[in-house]
């Protein structure tokens, strides 16, 4: 585990290929042992930082956004976990070589940053479990552009965010 959180840790340093390569040996050790030792929360770190680079094929993405899933479902009241699984299924469903099945995306991504939003204003007596500033407007932001194109458009693949 240490040495994935380490990977993890120095693939920000690192040049391009280099960072790539660590993520992608981070994300094998988490897989391997998540399974049996349930680190649903740095799987679910490591799978936002390879979706947010979008260089994984359909398969791998599915992996990761399960993995996010699995995460968010684990903890119900973090608001974040909530706004990283919007980001995963709005990013998702902007992918070509997604299947017609993967056609809910973009819904699922719209509630799930509502949740996040609904989530922090209950955290009211609890400011660092709140999202912050920026977080809020990103997932507002999100909302308005989720539901601009829900006029049928909802589910046509779009570019990630």
């Amino acid at each position: 585990y240490l040495l994935a959180a380490a990977l993890l840790a120095g693939a920000t340093d690192l040049a391009l290929q280099r960072q790539i390569r660590s993520f992608d040996q981070a994300w094998e050790i988490v897989q391997d042992r998540a399974m049996r030792a349930g680190m649903p929360g740095l799987r679910a770190d490591i799978a936002m930082l390879r979706l947010r680079e979008g260089r994984l094929d359909a398969a791998r993405c599915t992996q990761a956004l399960e993995a996010v899933e699995a995460a968010a479902l684990l903890a119900p009241y973090n608001p974040r976990r909530r706004l990283e699984l919007g980001f995963a299924l709005e990013a998702a469903s902007s992918r070509p070589d997604f299947s017609a099945e993967q056609s809910g995306l973009r819904t699922r991504a719209l509630a799930a940053y509502i949740d996040a939003l609904a989530i922090s204003a209950r955290l009211s007596l609890d400011p660092l479990a709140q999202l912050s500033e920026r977080e809020r407007i990103e997932a507002e932001r999100a909302i308005a552009r989720l539901e601009a194109d829900a006029d049928g458009s909802m589910d046509q693949p779009r570019r990630a965010p």
